[in-house]
């Protein structure tokens, strides 16, 4: 994985394949179970167990869903989890400070070498956010870290709007990022 040096932290509660957290993750993807994610969401902040994730934090920000899948799914699930731990720490989430500029394929069959061509240059700060991001540092919410490039291309974003830095949340990690999370 490579990493913007804007990124602070990274933490994930589970590697993934896991026989318990996949199909609940699978359920909140692709079976319209966002109740999954609520339950989800509580799990993961469990893997701030230092405090270090949430201090001086400024937001919590979901990856945004391509608006397709927003419309075929219904709900992001990144944002499901991340208003969990938003309202867990008492933190602002801020679903508006990032949105994908184009469209991207789903990622879960992709090389790493094409996910990272995919997600390139898809995020950016949405237009009135950038004072807002300067100078703060916010947390990125995903469901599942497999290579980074959506969470490190959301970060780009991020940073080129003068973020004073970025942390990583994701319920889980792929141990392998060759293969297929879920």
């Amino acid at each position: 994985m490579l990493f913007p040096n804007i990124v602070e932290r990274v933490r994930s509660y589970c590697w993934a394949p896991d026989p318990i957290a996949s199909p609940l993750l699978a359920a909140l993807k692709y079976a319209d179970w966002p109740r999954a994610g609520e339950a989800l969401g509580k799990v993961m902040l469990r893997a701030d167990g230092s405090g270090a994730l949430r201090r001086d934090l400024a937001a919590v920000v979901p990856v945004p869903l391509d608006p397709v899948r927003q419309r075929e799914r219904g709900y992001n699930q990144a944002r499901v989890l991340a208003q969990v731990v938003a309202t867990a720490w008492g933190v602002p989430l801020r679903d508006d400070l990032l949105t994908r500029v184009r469209h991207t394929v789903t990622q879960t069959r992709l090389t790493p070498q094409d996910r990272l061509a995919n997600v390139s240059g898809a995020f950016a700060v949405t237009a009135g956010a950038q004072a807002f991001v300067r100078g703060r540092p916010l947390l990125l919410i995903d469901d599942v870290l497999t290579t980074g490039a959506t969470l490190n291309a959301c970060a780009q974003a991020l940073a080129e709007a003068g973020a004073a830095g970025v942390r990583y949340l994701t319920f889980a990690r792929a141990r392998d990022a060759s293969r297929r999370p879920l």
